[in-house]
């Protein structure tokens, strides 16, 4: 591994240790985009979710950012800028060469050859004094912990909620129980408005409420000493989809807060034109900054009583560039279930490099992997189908197939739906179906 890939690999080990999430390697795409916007908050430098993915999903050496995204990152774990991250880690040595050896009589010989003797039979003393003192510690621990049972018992740990959905805004009342930890804090920690919240738990007590007042997908960890306990999930049901747009300078907002509209065979915009668009112009009004790359966001959180395992997701789109279409007119596709999830990216056909597929963790880059079939024409109308259903996960365009492999694993029950567009994609309608082909 080459000192720069090494440095990379470090720093995003020091940012994950501090965010107190679960491993990267169990991310879905809403982590990297929450660790995107904590990024620019505390940096004002956008690095884009599929670069974050890129760095904390490859092998070590095999993905080297820009000097820019590195510099931001080495902001937000609390360095000057990188240079200054790489000059505290590396190790100096402690010796200097340049002092010269000076002459010595027979006398200062003597002299220092006894002190020499002095400093070697305390050193022997103070040898024997600590491993009698360290012999004696461990009687001391060994007796205690065999007489008060005084270790962790993590079989003991439960965590609960009287909530899983709920309407907005609610307050959910979070029951655990920590009699079992004898040693460290716990906490319970989650990401809320772009922010990770810790919450700290008092072993004498069973109850936390937490409150939620925006749409989302949470996630609730209890943690300690660094280490993932349980987990629970709790869905703030948005009336509608949620939008939200941000561009590659780091300009984030609101397209619309929020617009009622059901999971259905049309999704209506603010003007009701028969499919969800929001033109350039319309963007521009809106103060948003469109002479940079921009990506807009639309999100359904609802329960979906639907088991992932069990389902095909199908959406009808247009990333024209005639359109408001930009780029490489890259469209992602998401469903988030209570413990797995489903990704995928589409491009146009000369920019497949960017395509990616993470299936529950089984990630696919069109950098490394040949996913050229996920290259579409994007000026033309698509009906692009996530179908996952009797052990076979499949893509398919226009009754194509254009991905398939085997899967049997657990998805849980879906509660988000997010579609991403680079520019200002149409879409016409989203639907649901489950094992029997029925509309949900």
């Amino acid at each position: 591994m080459s000192s720069e890939s090494k440095y990379i690999a470090l720093i995003i080990n020091k940012i994950e240790i501090s965010l107190q999430w679960r491993p990267n390697s169990e991310w879905a795409e809403y982590d990297y985009k929450k660790l995107s916007e904590l990024i620019f908050q505390k940096t004002s430098t956008l690095i884009s979710s599929l670069t974050l993915r890129r760095i904390f999903n490859n092998a070590p050496g095999t993905y080297n950012p820009k000097q820019g995204t590195k510099e931001a990152l080495a902001r937000f774990a609390g360095y000057a800028d990188w240079q200054d991250f790489i000059e505290k880690e590396r190790l100096k040595p402690d010796t200097d060469d340049s002092i010269a050896a000076m002459p010595v009589t027979e006398e200062e010989v003597d002299v220092l050859m006894d002190e020499a003797r002095k400093k070697d039979m305390n050193l022997v003393k103070l040898f024997i004094i600590g491993f009698l003192f360290i012999g004696f510690v461990i009687l001391v621990y060994l007796f205690f912990a065999g007489s008060n049972n005084g270790k962790n018992d993590f079989s003991k740990i439960e965590l609960s909620s009287d909530i899983e959905y709920s309407d907005l805004p609610f307050t959910a009342c979070i029951h655990y129980d920590i009699s079992g930890i004898r040693s460290g804090d716990v906490y319970l920690t989650y990401t809320y408005n772009g922010r990770v919240v810790k919450k700290l738990l008092d072993p004498k007590k069973h109850e936390i409420n937490v409150s939620f007042e925006l749409p989302g997908a949470y996630t609730l960890t209890m943690r300690h000493e660094e280490k993932n306990l349980k987990m629970i999930y709790i869905t703030g049901i948005s009336r509608g989809w949620y939008a939200t747009y941000f561009n590659s300078k780091g300009h984030f907002g609101a397209c619309v807060k929020e617009y009622t509209s059901p999971l259905d065979t049309f999704i209506y915009d603010t003007i009701s034109d028969g499919w969800l668009y929001f033109s350039p112009a319309y963007m521009k009004s809106i103060g948003a900054d469109i002479t940079h790359p921009y990506f807009i966001n639309h999100t359904l959180n609802s329960n979906f009583r639907l088991n992932g395992r069990n389902s095909t997701l199908e959406i009808r789109f247009r990333n024209s560039l005639r359109e408001g279409g930009m780029s490489c007119q890259m469209c992602q596709l998401n469903l988030l279930g209570d413990t797995n999830y489903i990704h995928i990216a589409l491009t146009n056909q000369k920019s497949y490099s960017y395509t990616f597929v993470n299936f529950c963790g089984e990630y696919f880059a069109g950098e490394t992997t040949n996913l050229k079939s996920l290259g579409i024409n994007m000026n033309e109308w698509a009906v692009v189908r996530i179908m996952y259903k009797n052990k076979k996960f499949s893509i398919i365009n226009n009754d194509k197939e254009l991905f398939s492999i085997p899967g049997n694993k657990a998805i849980g029950n879906l509660r988000q739906i997010s579609l991403t567009s680079q520019g200002s994609a149409k879409i016409d309608y989203v639907r649901l179906y489950n094992d029997n082909d029925s509309i949900v």
